[in-house]
């Protein structure tokens, strides 16, 4: 099978490897889409200084496709996958699978794991009915985190994001006002903040009002950050941090069924800021990000172009890995 491959900082292939054997327990999946993980992909890319990377790494960590075999599932039953790495093929443990009826497109339910982080924040941050929260960062995983929280029952979203570049992402969520750092001056009593930054951590603390609950969501990509502690104090902040690493497998699976209800509801969807990545442009692409961050959201799909033809540019969206189309 084909695989992506990290070598070193900034170097990615594509190689050919022996598919994984599947054993006791495990199921074998032929991926149809491989959803790229932003924050945590790019700094394995580019060995930031917490992103523990060894390599030759193999990325990725969610994706959808058709079940092989070694599983109570059907050959050919469509599912969301887990611990699946950019390849063709992925062999998972048995609770990293879900079944996905016909009416949910696999690439929504293939942002399953980056759902799950979502969902994690907001409930870390005792989100409640109605009221307005503030998501910082608009990467994948913030629009992510702000339509959970729209599908969840929030009034209001605002976006807060340094650059304009992904704000057309915003066109497609109601509830949501975009907004600029230092503004709106009142402040909402959620905020989650998936910038993994101490200038993010800053901004998110401002976003806050008097008494309310400020969430460092995932892995930090900075060894050190500032912390506003006057800040904290005056409006008696409640700075809380949660990381999926932290879910018990009781809780990963309720926090699941929420997220495949709301597909099976048609209340939440990605597949408007997703976009084929083909195969032959991933080892350019995915280097490319050292100097152009917004390739980070990009979803690479692994496919190649016809002979003698280029793909056609997305220029607006972000990327998904096309395993399927590696053959």
């Amino acid at each position: 099978m084909r695989a992506v491959v990290l070598t070193g900082p900034g170097q990615c292939e594509i190689v050919e490897r022996d598919e994984p054997p599947g054993g006791p327990g495990q199921v074998v999946v032929d991926l149809s889409v491989s959803v790229i993980s932003p924050g945590t992909e790019r700094a394995i890319l580019l060995d930031l200084p917490t992103a523990g990377a060894r390599y030759p790494e193999h990325p990725g960590y969610q994706g959808a496709g058709t079940v092989r075999g070694g599983s109570a599932l059907p050959a050919g039953t469509r599912v969301a996958v887990r611990r699946a790495r950019h390849a063709e093929v992925a062999v998972v443990p048995e609770r990293c699978v879900r079944a996905v009826s016909e009416r949910v497109p696999l690439a929504d339910a293939a942002v399953w794991q980056l759902a799950l982080t979502a969902l994690h924040g907001l409930e870390s941050g005792g989100q409640r009915p109605g009221e307005p929260v503030t998501v910082v960062g608009g990467g994948l995983l913030g629009v992510i985190t702000r339509r959970l929280a729209a599908a969840s029952g929030a009034a209001q979203v605002r976006a807060i994001a340094a650059s304009a570049a992904k704000a057309w992402a915003t066109r497609a969520e109601p509830a949501t006002v975009r907004h600029q750092p230092g503004g709106p001056k009142d402040g909402t009593p959620l905020v989650v903040d998936v910038t993994d930054s101490g200038p993010g951590l800053a901004v998110a603390t401002a976003a806050a009002a008097p008494g309310g609950r400020v969430v460092l969501l995932g892995s930090p990509r900075t060894e050190r950050a500032e912390v506003p502690l006057q800040l904290l104090h005056e409006r008696g902040l409640d700075l809380r941090g949660a990381h999926v690493g932290g879910l018990t497998e009781a809780d990963e699976d309720r926090l699941s069924d929420l997220f495949f209800t709301l597909l099976e509801q048609r209340r939440f969807t990605v597949r408007d800021v997703l976009s084929d990545y083909p195969a032959h442009k991933a080892p350019p692409g995915l280097p490319a990000a050292r100097h152009r961050p917004h390739l980070r959201q990009r979803r690479p799909a692994l496919g190649r172009a016809p002979p003698g033809r280029r793909p056609p540019r997305r220029s607006r969206a972000p990327a998904a890995l096309r395993p399927d189309r590696l053959r």
